[in-house]
């Protein structure tokens, strides 16, 4: 059976002033999203040292503690966004993690902080694909990308800010202030966008399929374009997750304060990410109507020049040449992001983009953020017996380069299936039963 395409605020190119004033919100969104999430990469050494923890202990923490219940809920959470109404659900959702955020500063134990990592992930699972599918309702499809690598871009700037303002809190006030300051502005964030921002309808005309939980899964994995973009996504997520341990590198191997290893992996998100996930929006948009197939091969190229540029980093004897390398790893490695989560909404109807980006990031996040800072904290203390001070160093080398270059082989592969999005909104996609 062919789908006729869905009539929704994307059709057209006339953008009022409500429109952008609920997408500035939406961006903001992700600036504590990703922010809270980076927040606790740079608090590691002083919360390491509270706890006498191992770094296989803080890997876990930073990784697969907050991968997992991320994983476990966005599917359920994006569901209700396509079906109920996305504003609640990311105001709902963005209240949430700010609340374990806060709570993150008045753990007393490893374990409360593992169950509040947990609880960050359920929150922020809901976040991103509500998000972004309001995004892609607002915009005009020419502009989305765009749209969505700003959205991405404040996720750094975000991180920036995090990072930089989390590690001069906690040498001034202590690592808990740190995580209070970053979760009391989300709730406010919160309430605004539940009161004032737009919320377009994307229910079903008559005679158009309603998808149930089961069918619009099936229907979104059986795009071989969308899973192996996914995999792809996953290999560079974990890569550029990897970024969590910058910190404790720039202090353990070239003697940085923390503070001055936090101010520096902050002019990396602020001046180095942003750019990286506008320029692969760019990309997107350029290419995603005819070609997106060539988007991908770019970003493919990014990836193998970010796994040099992380050898660099990792192998680098000196300060200056670290921190070089460093840079151009954050861009070459935040190239990814856009394109890959523009396939997820490129690819689907659009009252199944919520779930198909959940679906996506439910992957990207479980095997790429929480494998990738897991097997760097589980390499170093493997190592660590071997090649003593030296371990984190390799442990980034291994991971970061091997991730990048698997991401690569699979955007290659991923770019011979997607479709052009007019394909798909033309109705040239089979239906799923349900």
């Amino acid at each position: 059976m062919l789908k006729k395409p869905e009539a929704n605020l994307s059709e057209s190119t006339r953008i009022g002033a409500r429109t952008h004033y609920s997408v500035a919100l939406i961006w903001l969104t992700f600036f504590f999203n990703y922010g809270d999430r980076q927040l606790f990469g740079a608090l590691l050494e002083p919360i390491k040292k509270e706890f006498q923890l191992s770094d296989l202990m803080l890997g876990l923490m930073s990784g697969l503690g907050f991968a997992v219940f991320y994983s476990l809920c966005a599917l359920p959470l994006a569901r209700l966004a396509d079906r109920w109404n996305r504003k609640y659900v990311l105001a709902i959702c963005l209240t949430f993690w700010s609340g374990a955020c806060i709570a993150s500063g008045a753990v007393t134990s490893a374990v409360q902080m593992l169950f509040a990592r947990m609880f960050i992930g359920v929150g922020e699972a809901g976040g991103q694909p509500s998000g972004v599918s309001l995004i892609s309702a607002l915009y005009p499809r020419h502009r989305r990308n765009f749209a969505i690598g700003v959205y991405n871009a404040m996720g750094m700037v975000g991180a920036a800010t995090a990072v930089f303002g989390g590690a001069w809190i906690a040498e001034h006030h202590g690592w808990r202030a740190a995580f209070f300051a970053f979760g009391a502005p989300g709730v406010v964030l919160g309430l605004l966008i539940a009161l004032t921002v737009r919320e377009p309808s994307t229910r079903a005309k008559a005679g158009e399929t309603e998808y149930s939980f089961g069918s619009a899964i099936k229907h979104i994995v059986s795009q071989r374009g969308i899973v192996l973009t996914c995999l792809a996504g996953a290999s560079g997520s974990g890569a550029i997750a990897c970024q969590t341990w910058l910190v404790p590198f720039f202090q353990r191997t070239h003697g940085f304060t923390l503070a001055e290893a936090g101010l520096l992996i902050a002019l990396f998100f602020a001046f180095a990410s942003p750019p990286a996930q506008i320029l692969g929006g760019l990309v997107a948009d350029r290419f995603g109507r005819t070609k997106p197939g060539d988007a991908l091969r770019v970003t493919a190229l990014a990836c193998i020049v970010s796994a040099g540029c992380a050898a660099g980093l990792a192998l680098a004897s000196s300060a200056a040449w670290a921190i070089v390398a460093a840079a151009a790893w954050t861009f070459f490695g935040g190239i990814y992001a856009t394109p890959t989560y523009g396939v997820s909404q490129s690819q689907v109807e659009p009252r199944l983009r919520a779930t198909s980006l959940a679906t996506m990031g439910m992957t990207i996040n479980l095997l790429g953020y929480g494998i990738g800072p897991t097997m760097v904290g589980a390499l170093s203390s493997w190592l660590a017996p071997v090649v003593g001070e030296h371990s984190l160093r390799y442990g980034l080398l291994i991971m970061i380069s091997s991730l990048s270059v698997l991401a690569a082989v699979l955007y290659l592969l991923a770019a011979r299936h997607v479709r052009p999005e007019g394909n798909v909104e033309a109705g040239l996609v089979p239906s799923a039963a349900h």
